[in-house]
């Protein structure tokens, strides 16, 4: 876990609205867990969802564009293939932090979806959960405890622009 990752998380928890993407109707989805982790411990999060409505008690919203308040971050939680739909998007909408979810698996992450982020300016928390910071139950200690050597959390290689030929 490098310098950079640590910092970037706490520039996360304490940014203001996080757009969650990847909530699920079942409820069996990581950004149904992380809604309510969120909601815990006062971190602002509006739900961005396709179709909409209400969940959770909550007004969901179609697009982050529509999204009230206003979101400053992005929790992607996503399936990998549709993170750079979502980042170009949250890009569209005036986020420059956005977090991918991934703990042993590739989880949620993109490369293109990253690339496009950092080469837009914007701040990427390449993998991990926060649920390994806020407040994290045993199962999430001992995830950050056997992956915080992993490529996973380093945050430097994704927040250097890349040339674009």
């Amino acid at each position: 876990m490098d310098t950079l990752y640590q910092d970037l998380t706490r520039e996360f928890l304490q940014a203001g609205t996080v757009a969650l993407f990847g909530f699920s109707r079942k409820g069996d989805a990581v950004a149904n867990g992380l809604f309510d982790k969120f909601n815990a411990n006062g971190i602002p999060v509006v739900i961005i969802h396709p179709q909409a409505g209400e969940l959770k008690g909550k007004p969901a919203f179609s697009s982050v564009a529509e999204a009230t308040p206003k979101p400053v971050a992005a929790m992607i939680c996503t399936h990998p293939s549709q993170a750079t739909a979502v980042v170009r998007a949250s890009l569209d909408a005036g986020i420059r932090l956005f977090w991918f979810h991934r703990s042993v698996d590739e989880g949620s992450f993109s490369e293109e979806a990253a690339r496009l982020a950092m080469n837009a300016g914007a701040k990427v928390i390449p993998g991990g959960c926060p649920m390994m910071f806020i407040k994290p139950d045993i199962a999430h200690r001992c995830i950050k405890f056997f992956i915080r050597n992993s490529a996973k959390f380093r945050a430097e290689p994704w927040n250097t622009p890349t040339p674009v030929n």
